[in-house]
């Protein structure tokens, strides 16, 4: 049993040692596009946000 948990955990480690190519980055980003109200479609609530709903995120640019 131990010898198939073995293998079977080095077999998932050698999965995980597949190098990828770099990711690729824009020039520029357009901040101001981003700003204002975000809706919170999907999320994974903390303990503080067990029963909220309609969540809404509102960005803005700090002097």
């Amino acid at each position: 049993m131990k010898q198939a948990v073995l293998t079977i955990a080095l077999l998932l480690a050698a999965g995980c040692s597949a190098s990828l190519p770099p990711l690729k980055t824009v020039e520029k980003v357009d901040i101001v596009r981003f700003m204002g109200p975000w809706y919170v479609i999907a999320c994974i609530p903390t303990f503080i946000e067990t029963e909220a709903y309609n969540g809404v995120e509102t960005y803005r640019l700090e002097p």
